[in-house]
């Protein structure tokens, strides 16, 4: 059986649950909440709710990624993206433009 893996981390766990209750209120019956036909300062409330919760969510993923709030070891992390990978500024050529050729045949 695959138990699933929590933060160990307090930051982590407050993180989860930000983003479970990011999850809950963006749904319905609470999203019904906020959808009424009125404005708050010409703006109507709604989007405000929406748009919202989603700052609440990205600053949420921001700081877990930063932090490592979820503590994912060097395994989890695709080789593409680990620090000693060799990146696109890495790879140097002498002569970047031999062989290309521009606009079709020539």
């Amino acid at each position: 059986m695959v138990q699933p893996a929590l933060p160990s981390s307090s930051t982590g766990k407050l993180l989860l649950g930000t983003l479970i209750l990011f999850g809950i209120v963006l749904n319905p019956p609470i999203l019904s909440i906020a959808n009424q036909a009125t404005t708050t300062g010409g703006i109507a409330t709604l989007w405000l709710y929406a748009v919202g919760w989603g700052a609440v969510g990205i600053t949420a993923l921001v700081i877990a990624a930063y932090t490592n709030a979820f503590g994912l070891d060097e395994d989890q992390i695709p080789p593409e993206l680990r620090e000693d990978s060799v990146g696109f500024e890495d790879q140097t050529d002498s002569n970047p433009s031999a062989g290309q050729t521009y606009g079709g045949d020539r």
